[in-house]
């Protein structure tokens, strides 16, 4: 995964990202397959279609103190969109569902990540270092939304 990051870094693929791809680690295996058009004489009408898979791969986002591990699934992207499909791994310690997809062409954000699973008490304390031990327990679904800002936003 951090070597197709670091291509990505590198090619028109990161403007999907709002050029927000430094503000995410990744590890684990993954495979990728790139369509590229590259008019020569007319290089700002380029296009790309990518399709990685992730195999057991982790997701940080700096600043941020737990990570997704475990993350297998598929993300589609291009220059002007990206989806998800099959996406899921283990945050605080439980299982995940991520959906990634494109904002509105209108928005600040570029990609917007939506996550859905389930918090104990306990992973909130180990995973999130949520002030909690002792006084909870039990379990809770949650729904989180991420946006990647669009260049230029903050």
């Amino acid at each position: 995964l951090e070597s197709i990051r670091q291509f990505a870094l590198r090619s028109p693929i990161a403007s999907v990202f709002g050029g927000r791809l430094d503000s995410v680690r990744v590890d684990g295996d993954a495979s990728f397959n790139l369509n590229l058009t590259y008019p020569i004489t007319d290089k700002q009408n380029y296009d790309f279609q990518t399709r990685l898979q992730a195999s057991n791969g982790s997701v940080e986002l700096i600043g941020f103190p737990a990570t997704v591990d475990e993350l297998n699934g598929f993300v589609d992207i291009s220059r002007r969109s990206i989806a998800s499909e099959s996406l899921f791994g283990t945050f605080i310690g439980q299982p995940v569902s991520i959906d990634l997809r494109s904002a509105e062409e209108d928005s600040p954000y570029s990609v917007i990540a939506r996550a859905e699973g389930r918090a104990t008490a306990q992973g909130l304390v180990d995973g999130l270092g949520a002030p909690l031990a002792g006084l909870v327990t039990g379990a809770a679904d949650y729904t989180t939304t991420i946006r990647f800002p669009r260049g230029g936003h903050d």
